[in-house]
């Protein structure tokens, strides 16, 4: 199973947030923000399918299968 971290930039350094998150079961190849809600991002895998996570909630995603 493929696992995202996020992480963030902090003054010189990188702070990463100790949650992962699961939902993909091949490798991820690219995760997109969603310019209108800042906790929620798209992230598509090498699986075939695409995933919508909520960062404030880690255990609440949607994913589909593309094509």
């Amino acid at each position: 199973m493929s696992m995202i971290h996020l992480w963030e930039p902090t003054s010189g350094s990188w702070t990463v947030d100790p949650i992962s998150l699961a939902g993909h079961t091949a490798s991820v190849e690219d995760l997109q923000w969603s310019p209108a809600e800042t906790n929620v991002f798209a992230s598509c895998s090498v699986d075939g399918t695409v995933a919508l996570s909520f960062k404030a909630n880690v255990n609440r995603f949607s994913s589909m299968k593309a094509g």
